[in-house]
């Protein structure tokens, strides 16, 4: 849902802000948390998924710590619909990633750290 009309649940807008933030700080080392070399460690599975040039994008520029900073770049580009999903899927791969790297059980750290 593009809008929330009651302010009850989470925006397209607030999804895709919220993971693009997460994903710059982990993957540009600034969150002091996530393990080193994160990004270099961080792939989109298998497969063809919606969502997934954006998804790629995401990445190489959150690699950076640039992802929020081009939120309209990527919205002109790649469209909301593709964002969403790819910001969604870039968000999964790099949690993983980081549950492989810490030997930590995904659930148990992405309730950690999506906050």
């Amino acid at each position: 849902m593009p809008e929330s009309p009651d302010q009850t649940v989470a925006t397209v807008a607030g999804c895709t802000g919220v993971a693009l933030g997460l994903l710059d700080e982990w993957l540009s080392g600034r969150e002091p948390a996530a393990p080193a070399q994160l990004a270099a460690h961080t792939r989109l599975p298998d497969g063809h998924w919606t969502g997934e040039r954006a998804a790629t994008d995401v990445l190489a520029l959150a690699g950076k710590g640039r992802a929020f900073r081009s939120l309209h770049t990527l919205t002109v580009r790649q469209g909301g619909h593709h964002l969403l999903h790819g910001s969604a899927l870039a968000l999964a791969a790099a949690t993983l990633a980081w549950a492989r790297q810490t030997g930590t059980e995904l659930a148990e750290l992405t309730a950690a750290v999506i906050r």
